[in-house]
C-alpha cells in the first residue's frame, strides 16, 4: 500500500500520526489527554472556570428559590394553619379521633375537652387557671414544635407559655396548689398570630381515653388534602346532638386556607435551571471542539483516526467538567449546611440534578463537534482561522 505523504506543516504537535497513539490503546490515549491538559492545549483552566461559574450560579439560584418556598411552608405549619379543629361539644369519641393519625398525610390527631375544676396555684391566691383534659395525641400535636422541653409521656400537665410566664415555671418544674403538687411536663407556645383564642392561657391535663365524650378533635394534616377533613365526622358519637351542629375550622386562617406550595414550586423562575444547564453544557462541549477544528483536521490529515481523536477530546473535556462539578457541589454543601436550612437533602438533590444533566450534555456537544469536524475542510479552516 502506498504510504501517505507526510506534511510537516499540517501535523499537530500534540495529536500525531504515531500508530500507537492513533489506535485505541488506553495508555496512549490517557497520555495524550494528560499532555494536552497540562500543556494548556485543551484550555482546561478556561473551561473549568466557565463551567464552575455556570454550575454554581444555577445550583445556588435553584437552592435559594426552593429554600424560600420550603421556609414559607414551615412558617405556615408553625402558625397552626395546617391544623383543623372539629368542634362538637360532648359528642367526640377520643379513640376514633386519635385513630385518624393513621390516615395518609395526618401527622397528629387528638381530642380535648373542658375541665371546669381549673388549677388554683398557691402563687396566685384567689386565681383559677382554665384547665382542659387532653388525650396524649393532643399533647403531641400542641407540643410538636417549640415546646420546652419536648413533651414526653408521663405524669404532669402541659402549660401554655403565658401560664409559664405568670407562674415563673418551665418544663420539669412543679406547680404548688391547695390540692398538692403538680409536675410540669412541658411548656407549649401559643402566640397571638391569628390563632383562635382558648389555649393561650390554659393548663392541659393528659387523661386516658375513657368513655367520656370530648368536645373537640384536632388534626395536623400535611400536605393538605380535602379528603382528610371529611373523615372528621367519623369521630362523632352516634348521630350527634341535633341542636348542636359540629363546626370545622382552621386553628389559624390568617395564612390562607390552603398553602400554595405546589404553585410556588412549579411556577418558580429557576424551574428551567436543569434544562438551561443541559443546553449550556451542549454549547460548551461543541465550542470545546470547534475552537480547535484546524488543529483536529490537521491531525486527521496526518493519520489520527476519528474514533481515537473523539475519545481524546472526551477525556480532555471531562477533566474541567469534573472539577467544575466538584466545585459546584462543594458550594452547594456549604450553602445547604448553613444553620436554619430546612430539608437540606432535598435541596442538594436539586443541585445534583443540574450537574447530572450538565455532564452528558457536554459529552454530546463534544461528540457533535467531533462529528462535524472534517479533514477535507482543513484548508477552509486554515483560511478562516482567527
Amino acid at each position: 500500500m502506498r504510504a501517505r505523504r507526510h506534511h510537516p506543516g499540517k501535523t499537530n504537535t500534540r495529536i500525531t500520526a504515531n500508530p500507537r497513539r492513533s489506535g485505541l490503546r488506553p495508555g496512549a490515549l490517557l497520555g495524550e489527554i494528560l499532555r494536552d491538559v497540562c500543556s494548556g492545549t485543551s484550555r482546561a483552566l478556561l473551561f473549568t472556570l466557565l463551567c464552575a461559574t455556570l454550575l454554581i450560579g444555577l445550583c445556588l439560584a435553584e437552592i435559594s428559590t426552593v429554600s424560600r418556598v420550603v421556609n414559607d411552608a414551615d412558617s405556615y405549619r408553625r402558625s397552626g394553619a395546617s391544623i383543623l379543629m372539629f368542634q362538637a361539644p360532648g359528642q367526640i369519641d377520643a379513640t376514633r379521633c386519635e385513630a385518624l393519625s393513621a390516615l395518609p398525610n395526618v401527622n397528629q390527631a387528638g381530642a380535648v375537652r373542658e375541665n371546669p375544676v381549673g388549677v388554683k396555684p398557691t402563687a396566685l391566691p384567689g386565681h383559677s387557671i382554665p384547665q382542659r383534659d387532653a388525650s396524649e395525641g393532643f399533647i403531641r400535636l400542641i407540643t410538636a414544635a417549640g415546646s420546652t422541653p419536648a413533651a414526653v409521656s408521663g405524669a404532669g400537665v402541659v402549660i401554655s407559655d403565658q401560664v409559664a410566664a405568670a407562674l415563673g415555671r418551665r418544663g420539669g418544674d412543679t406547680i404548688m396548689t391547695g390540692a398538692g403538687t403538680i409536675p410540669v411536663r412541658a411548656v407549649f407556645p401559643y402566640p397571638d398570630d391569628g390563632r383562635k383564642p382558648g389555649l393561650g392561657y390554659t393548663v392541659l391535663s393528659p387523661v386516658p381515653l375513657d368513655r367520656r365524650a370530648f368536645d373537640e378533635c384536632w388534626i395536623e394534616a400535611w400536605p393538605q388534602t380535602e379528603e382528610v377533613a371529611t373523615q372528621l365526622r367519623s369521630t362523632l358519637l352516634g348521630e350527634g346532638d341535633a341542636q348542636t351542629r359540629p363546626q370545622l375550622s382552621q386553628l389559624n386562617s390568617r395564612r390562607g386556607q390552603i398553602f400554595p406550595g405546589a404553585e410556588a414550586f412549579g411556577g418558580r423562575l429557576t424551574i428551567a435551571a436543569a434544562p438551561a444547564g443541559a443546553f449550556a453544557g451542549l454549547v460548551i462541549g461543541l465550542v470545546m471542539v470547534r475552537i480547535r477544528r484546524l488543529e483536529l483536521a490537521s491531525a486527521r490529515h496526518s493519520g489520527v483516526s476519528p474514533g481515537a481523536q473523539t475519545l481524546i477530546l472526551l477525556g480532555e473535556a471531562l477533566v474541567p467538567v469534573a472539577v467544575a462539578v466538584l466545585i459546584a457541589l462543594t458550594a452547594t454543601l456549604v450553602q445547604t449546611g448553613l444553620p436554619g436550612t430546612l430539608d437540606p437533602a432535598a435541596l442538594r438533590g436539586l443541585a445534583v440534578r443540574i450537574c447530572v444533566v450538565f455532564v452528558p450534555a457536554v459529552v454530546l456537544g463534544v461528540i457533535a463537534g467531533a462529528l462535524t469536524t472534517r479533514e477535507r475542510q482543513l484548508f477552509r479552516y486554515f483560511k478562516t482561522r482567527a
